[in-house]
């Protein structure tokens, strides 16, 4: 491959200091593109000549963000530097992943995209990319190598659809349940006495008898609601045991 092309990618990989693109290959299948990485040294040889030489070595491999829409590999030359692993380009020894396609990956994740589609877009292995879920998942991505902005935003995306979730949860809830909601006029109209509710249960006798104390002592409208929110709460946690009252709500409710 031409210099100018060695250069090109060079560029988009973000190679920089003496780390070196050795060589460009496509994998024996020719299914995904191989990037091998390492660093050049100067090296003097007879009568003084310098030469600067690629340091060859093991190597560790990660996959990579696509390029030209082909699965990549970059194939780094272990030096015994440690820097290495905290390349964008390579990641830590244990993942799979490169920073820079594990912090892609939550962008998708955060998008909403789900793992079929994932993996059949970069052609990922299941397996490896739903290990990638799981520590996520479990650690929050603390153990992997994800950039701290794009942590972040998986952070917010997560809280979100969990408060999503709650929502959508107390929702189907309050539109299934026979008691109407803390905001229903209903309260008031019980607290203040306008709506007569019979009951035989003490408690709520008590209840009521200090909300109509409360309320005739109180012009403000918005303090009365505040105080007759009280019954919601009771009818909520007391459901089982007010099978007769709640028959009332709904004869009062209409």
């Amino acid at each position: 491959m031409s210099s100018q092309n060695n250069n090109a990618f060079k560029l988009l990989l973000g190679l920089s200091g003496d780390w070196n693109l050795h060589q460009i290959r496509l994998s024996r299948d020719g299914s995904a593109l191989e990037l091998l990485v390492g660093r050049v040294k100067k090296v003097t040889h007879w009568f003084g000549k310098e030469q600067w030489e690629n340091v060859d070595g093991p190597r560790h491999a990660w996959r990579h963000l696509d390029f030209g829409g082909m699965p990549t590999y970059v194939h780094a030359v272990l030096d015994g530097d440690e820097k290495l692993f905290e390349q964008t380009w390579a990641g830590p020894r244990d993942q799979a992943f490169t920073r820079a396609m594990a912090s892609y990956l939550v962008e998708l994740l955060c998008s909403g995209a789900d793992l079929g589609s994932i993996c059949k877009l970069h052609r990922i292995d299941l397996d490896t990319l739903w290990r990638f879920r799981f520590s996520l998942d479990r650690t929050g991505g603390a153990s992997l190598p994800v950039e701290p902005a794009a942590l972040q935003r998986l952070r917010s995306h997560e809280s979100t659809m969990r408060q999503m979730a709650l929502t959508e949860v107390t929702q189907k809830a309050a539109a299934s349940s026979p008691i109407p909601g803390a905001d229903s006029p209903i309260w008031t109209l019980i607290g203040s006495g306008e709506a007569p509710l019979q009951t035989n249960v003490f408690a709520l006798r008590l209840l009521l008898a200090r909300l109509r104390t409360e309320v005739e002592a109180s012009s403000d409208e918005a303090t009365r609601r505040l105080k007759c929110a009280k019954l919601h709460r009771y009818f909520t946690n007391n459901a089982t045991q007010l099978a007769d009252e709640i028959n009332q709500l709904k004869v009062i409710a209409i």
